[in-house]
């Protein structure tokens, strides 16, 4: 799929200029994706800002859309709060780049989670100034996974106006496996998910996935422009940042299509087995 991605040479910011497929198939990437972490779908794809999501350059990317759509949604509130010594600096780095003006608040974390004691405590302090909480589904210095559904009720039972995110970018693929599924069931709930296929499905760089629950959120970032993107059904409308858009979504698409949902869960239940047996073997080495 990468090798044929190149040599295709499809520029998906305008489906007028190239093959309409490469629209196509990246919207039903992004509605596979949807449906297997429980988001809504749109059936029927009439404009791409329906879709709720958009394929990026990368995880960076990818969180960054997120605190955009937040702060859109949000713009009188300046407070995000992230955990401490396991975050990525994605989103951190995503409040100067974006010169959202806002403040980053850091919650001290336990056994590599965040203290959902200490996050009560600083949603109390900051009370309704509170823009964005952001998690992780898995750390990318640990591959722990957050307990989604404790901080999805500290935080949406303090105010459900807070915009939750979980960046999945590592623990996604568990979505993909009848085992581990369950670890990440509370990703539907959350306002936005971020997803690297391109880290833990075996693909080449780069691909990233930016998803939010409601597509009216997603749709606030679209902009449209008679010189290349007006068409509802041109990617340049969505994709904030970037112009011409490669054809990489081709590549999960053809391992979806190849594998399954059934298969891929299998080759992920492989890996952390894999891990679990090289642990063992470390652990008992006297």
């Amino acid at each position: 799929g990468a090798v044929a991605e190149v040599f295709l040479q499809q520029n998906l910011i305008n489906k007028n200029i190239c093959s309409p497929m490469g629209t196509e198939v990246e919207a039903e990437v992004i509605n596979w994706l949807r449906e297997l972490i429980g988001y809504s779908v749109s059936n029927k794809l009439t404009d791409v800002t329906q879709l709720g999501g958009a394929v990026t350059t990368g995880g960076v990317m990818s969180n960054t859309y997120a605190l955009m759509a937040a702060a859109r949604k949000h713009p009188d509130k300046k407070i995000v709060i992230l955990p401490d010594n396991i975050g990525h600096y994605s989103l951190s780095y995503a409040t100067e780049w974006l010169n959202l003006g806002v403040k980053v608040v850091y919650c001290k974390t336990n056994q590599y989670k965040l203290d959902q004691v200490e996050l009560k405590r600083l949603l109390r302090m900051y009370g309704k100034n509170v823009l964005f909480v952001g998690v992780y589904a898995c750390d990318s210095m640990t591959s722990t996974c957050e307990d989604l559904e404790g901080v999805y009720h500290v935080v949406k039972g303090f105010e459900n106006d807070i915009w939750l995110h979980a960046d999945a970018c590592h623990g996604f693929a568990l979505s993909f496996s009848d085992v581990y599924r369950s670890k990440i069931k509370y990703l539907r709930h959350y306002d936005s998910c971020t997803m690297d296929p391109h880290k833990v499905m075996w693909l080449p760089y780069t691909l990233s996935i930016s998803l939010m629950k409601n597509a009216d959120d997603f749709r606030k970032l679209s902009r449209t422009n008679a010189l290349i993107m007006d068409d509802p059904l041109s990617f340049g409308q969505t994709t904030p940042f970037i112009g011409s858009k490669s054809y990489d979504s081709l590549k999960l698409w053809m391992v979806m299509k190849t594998l399954g949902v059934r298969k891929i869960g299998e080759m992920v239940e492989a890996r952390i087995n894999n891990a679990n047996s090289f642990y063992a073997l470390l652990k008992n080495d006297t």
